[in-house]
């Protein structure tokens, strides 16, 4: 669930979900997916770590900060191959991310939320779902390389 959603529950509060909504959902799932891959799964302390605050709440703050942050430590500790090269494409996925939710918050009227149309929904879901695939494009290569 995107931090959006989440907050609007603790709160009780009434929450139009939208496109960004669902992107930043969609991207807590592919950070989900590397770390929880019990193929290539590592013991590090510091990925133990990121895994349990995945579990909590918090877990769009875990996801979205780690690897803007921290993610660019990781070829010094012992993470697997696989996600060494996943890094680069999270990181920059992420910018992308906070790149459209700047586009959104300039859209969104919060007085007025249903004053968003479809059409904008749409625009904005198109937004995320081609910058997703440009990435793997641009990444696909170096993902490649990859030998379990």
């Amino acid at each position: 669930m995107s931090t959006s959603l989440l907050l609007a529950i603790d709160v009780n509060r009434y929450h139009l979900q939208s496109a960004m909504d669902d992107a930043d959902s969609f991207f807590n799932v592919g950070i989900w997916a590397m770390l929880f891959n019990k193929t290539h799964l590592s013991h590090e302390h510091t990925h133990n770590f990121w895994r349990d605050q995945l579990r909590t709440r918090e877990r769009d703050f875990v996801a979205g900060s780690m690897f803007t942050r921290q993610g660019k430590d990781l070829p010094d500790t012992d993470a697997p191959e696989f996600m060494l090269l996943l890094v680069p494409f999270f990181i920059e996925w992420k910018k992308r991310l906070a790149a459209r939710r700047e586009d959104w918050d300039q859209m969104y009227d919060k007085q007025n939320p249903f004053e968003l149309t479809v059409l904008q929904q749409k625009l904005v879901a198109l937004w995320c779902i081609t910058d997703f695939a440009s990435l793997l494009d641009k990444h696909v290569p170096a993902l490649n390389t990859f030998q379990p």
